[in-house]
């Protein structure tokens, strides 16, 4: 029920010592900085985000969509195909003529 000052290294002094009953106003004031926390974020978000979005920053463009962001940006499609690389690779060979 007691609560540290500022910077944490003495608690919240009254005339009689540490002040108690502040289990309260902590939790008031914790409710309070998370919310203050929400607002800002957003606050922040906005100012970034709005103007991107005014400018058409945050879509993909349409020749992107038609064909998909993934066919059209990550090339080459080999990335996609599973195939057995064995037998294919400078190295395996080489291990595999060493071995022979």
């Amino acid at each position: 029920d007691k609560f540290h000052g500022r910077f944490g290294f003495r608690c919240v002094m009254d005339v009689d010592g540490c002040k108690t009953g502040l289990a309260a106003d902590g939790i008031v004031a914790n409710a309070a900085e998370i919310g203050a926390v929400f607002i800002f974020v957003g606050l922040v978000s906005l100012a970034i985000l709005l103007p991107l979005r005014m400018m058409g920053l945050l879509k993909a463009k349409e020749e992107h969509q038609e064909m998909g962001v993934d066919e059209r940006m990550h090339m080459p499609q080999k990335a996609y195909t599973i195939e057995p690389v064995i037998g294919k690779t400078p190295l395996f060979r080489a291990t595999l003529q060493a071995i022979q």
